[in-house]
């Protein structure tokens, strides 16, 4: 039987309308010692202090698995007085805007931009110069009214940008979003109809052993993370593709889409574990609705720029050059480093998950290095570093080797929280050095295989 304190935590001092005058407070400690159906399994009890508290009341954990988060103390009694960091800055609920109206209005805003950009181009340019003066003195003569129209619109802006913040679930991380979780719950459901509906033909049936498999691992993966809120009031599906596509991903609403491809790679259970919770991070975390808010406050200033650049620049050609190298510009600069930053963050997520169901984490670092072994063989290069994803910053996602890197860094960390948790002992032999051999392997049998088609000369002095 769990320890009281495993589900009690004291704090006898404190806004009284928050937890009362020496009332306990009670809070999950599953994010630290496990996602079994008991809050602890030892005599001893781990005590969370690195608390953060949420405008809402709830709390989480500050810095996630970076800092490591679980400060253990097996001398702390209930009475002792915990760091708990509070808000007291509040804000009225924010008014969402559908997303749909969004995903609609972004291209169509961008095109009513070029095309009044430059039509006012076409207008100025058929006025005769008397009345082009009088437009110039009539800017200069109210330039500071533009002015503070333009300063007023940024300050607005940025009203908008702070009262739609909200913390990241689990993390605890401040992120814009500018749609609500029901909102964007139903344009899941619509999209997520759309992909049934296209790829229908490629589905496998739910009894195939392959989506048994599936859904075994990612059972796993819920039922040992039921502290985290986000777990529950999702539509938790699978989906399995009979593609050679290696991709997986986890719609908003909690439907797991896995392919084929990217099974074939999984050499175990752990490692379609580690594949699995990184989707499911995403999900519970609210990367798509985030991503998505972000990119359309992006484009909302980038409308202006390009009706700017359409009015201002006085030819097509160039209108349309530059407007191009904005765009990705953009992209290149700002959109996707976003995305890569949310990668990062839903694998440090997807590891403490991965951590918390008892799989072997090694194989994290062991699943990307393959990644990359696959890329390198696949251009016929044995041995040499460079791969197509080695192009980071053109790409949405971290480079497979950065992203093995990474996560050998939070390899500590993870086994750590997985030993927190009870899970049986990892086997002796570290995947990681399985995969070296098996690659010096197959490295050793293509140098040998062209050998044999090669014929060396050697010329002596």
């Amino acid at each position: 039987m769990a320890s009281p304190l495993c589900r009690t935590i004291f704090k006898p001092s404190g806004p009284p309308w928050l937890i009362g005058q020496g009332n306990p407070l009670i809070i999950s400690l599953r994010h630290v010692i496990s996602g079994r159906n008991q809050f602890c399994h030892r005599s001893e009890a781990k005590i969370v202090h690195n608390l953060q508290h949420r405008v809402d009341g709830s709390y989480f954990l500050k810095g996630l698995l970076k800092p490591y988060p679980l400060w253990v103390n097996h001398n702390l009694t209930t009475r002792e007085h915990y760091n708990v960091q509070e808000r007291m800055f509040h804000t009225t609920r924010p008014n969402h805007i559908p997303p749909i109206i969004v995903a609609v209005l972004r291209p169509v805003a961008k095109l009513v931009a070029v095309l009044a950009g430059r039509n006012i181009r076409k207008w100025y340019r058929s006025l005769p110069q008397e009345r082009k003066d009088e437009l110039k003195a009539k800017f200069f003569k109210n330039q500071k009214i533009l002015y503070w129209t333009f300063g007023i619109s940024v300050a607005a802006s940025y009203l908008f940008y702070l009262t739609h913040l909200k913390p990241t679930p689990v993390t605890g991380r401040d992120r814009f979003v500018m749609f609500s979780e029901e909102q964007f719950a139903k344009l899941s459901r619509v999209n997520f109809e759309a992909l049934i509906a296209d790829l229908d033909k490629d589905l496998l049936p739910s009894h195939h052993p392959v989506c048994r498999r599936v859904e075994r691992v990612a059972r796993r993966i819920l039922n040992s993370n039921k502290d985290i809120d986000q777990i529950f009031g999702k539509d938790w599906s699978i989906v399995v593709v009979n593609s050679p596509v290696r991709n997986a991903f986890a719609a908003p609403n909690g439907q797991i889409f896995v392919f084929t491809g990217i099974l074939d790679i999984c050499t175990n259970d752990d490692q379609l574990g580690i594949v699995l919770s990184h989707e499911i991070s995403h999900s519970i975390l609210g990367h798509s609705a985030e991503m998505f808010s972000y990119q359309s406050f992006i484009d909302f200033f980038v409308v202006f720029m390009i009706a700017m650049i359409w009015a201002v620049i006085p030819s097509d050609l160039i209108s349309a050059a530059v407007h191009f190298f904005l765009e990705n510009v953009l992209s290149i600069g700002v959109k996707l480093p976003y995305n890569r930053k949310l990668e990062t963050e839903a694998d440090d997520v997807g590891l403490m998950l991965a951590s918390k169901s008892c799989f072997d984490v090694r194989e994290a670092v062991a699943f990307w290095r393959k990644m990359k072994f696959l890329e390198t063989m696949e251009l016929g290069l044995p041995g040499v570093e460079y791969s197509p994803n080695s192009i980071e910053f053109i790409s949405s996602h971290p480079a497979s080797e950065n992203r093995a890197e990474h996560l050998q860094e939070m390899l500590p960390l993870a086994l750590k929280l997985r030993s927190e948790c009870e899970c049986p002992r990892l086997p002796y032999i570290d995947p990681v050095m399985a995969l070296e051999a098996e690659k010096e392997a197959y490295n050793k049998m293509v140098r040998n295989k062209r050998a044999r088609n090669v014929i060396t000369i050697d010329v002596k002095p």
